[in-house]
């Protein structure tokens, strides 16, 4: 059946997002599949990611679903066989000799972790999702992540210092959307019109939405109840918020920051519009969730 389609210009690139999606399939308590159609979730840095890995940990033990984490990636597939990753932790899945092979991780139902957009190719038939975060409070989140100890003071001073950087130089989403071997121009390109192949995108700045939109595309059932829990992992010592750095910018870091991650933020820019646009499909065009403003 056609999908309708809303047109976005993003960068200069046209995109056609998908408005009408249908759910991975998956159900709580049903067997496994072994259709090797896994849905694959690309953890983003700092885009909340450690959280939904944990939340699709629990919901695969709790509904008897296989799961797989995938960390330390490399952005090809080895040959046709191998994927160039380390796998992290598996849950319900077969005893096979060799946990790399794409054999072995096409019988799994869920596929997490830091993935790159060019083991795609690896997963022909997989569902796509993936989490972002506005790429200001990125930038900050990442320093306190590489920093745990720091104080308020180190943390704004290092932004401060990033923001001075060349103008487009920041990449974070783009390294996970983007198949490999691009110049800046084209792997921003390529990301943005790669979001259309996903069938969910949420934002961290839309959470609530983002979460039912996870429970509605992977548990149409509500068979567990874990979607809607906030507890937050990566918890920083320092008891301060990413926002409260953001706001003793002067006008002038301001706006350094901005050239800084301009690049990331028109990226960002059409994943809130593919967030929308999946958003709908999955709770419907009258849902306030798919209506708020996001920054």
């Amino acid at each position: 059946m056609p999908r309708a389609a809303l047109l976005l210009v993003v960068a200069g690139v046209v995109l056609s997002l998908p408005i009408t999606h249908r759910t991975s399939g998956l159900q709580c308590g049903q067997a496994p599949r072994r259709d090797g159609a896994a849905v694959l979730y690309f953890h983003i840095f700092k885009a909340a990611g450690t959280t939904i890995r944990e939340k699709l940990r629990q919901y695969a033990h709790a509904c008897d679903l296989r799961w797989a984490c995938l960390i330390d990636c490399e952005r090809k597939v080895l040959g046709a066989s191998l994927v160039n990753c380390k796998v992290k932790d598996e849950i319900h899945m077969p005893r096979d000799a060799n946990r790399r092979s794409v054999l072995h991780l096409n019988r799994a139902d869920v596929v997490g972790g830091h993935l790159h957009f060019g083991l795609v190719d690896a997963f022909p038939r997989a569902r796509l999702v993936t989490l972002l975060r506005d790429p200001d409070s990125a930038v900050v989140s990442g320093i306190r992540y590489v920093h745990p100890t720091w104080k308020f003071d180190h943390v704004l001073y290092e932004l401060r210092r990033r923001a001075r950087g060349a103008p487009g130089s920041a990449r974070n989403a783009v390294t996970y959307l983007a198949p490999p071997g691009r110049n800046a121009s084209a792997a921003y390109a390529a990301a943005a019109a790669n979001l259309r192949r996903f069938d969910v995108v949420g934002v961290v700045d839309n959470w609530d939405a983002s979460m039912r939109m996870l429970q509605a595309f992977l548990d149409p059932t509500h068979g567990w109840r874990g979607w809607h829990n906030d507890d937050r992992r990566n918890v920083h010592s320092q008891a301060f918020s990413t926002a409260s750095v953001l706001r003793q910018l002067t006008s002038t870091d301001a706006l350094r920051l901005a050239a800084y991650v301009s690049r990331e933020r028109a990226l960002y820019g059409a994943a809130v519009a593919a967030h929308r646009a999946t958003c709908r499909a999955l709770l419907g065009a009258r849902d306030r969730g798919c209506r708020a403003t996001i920054d």
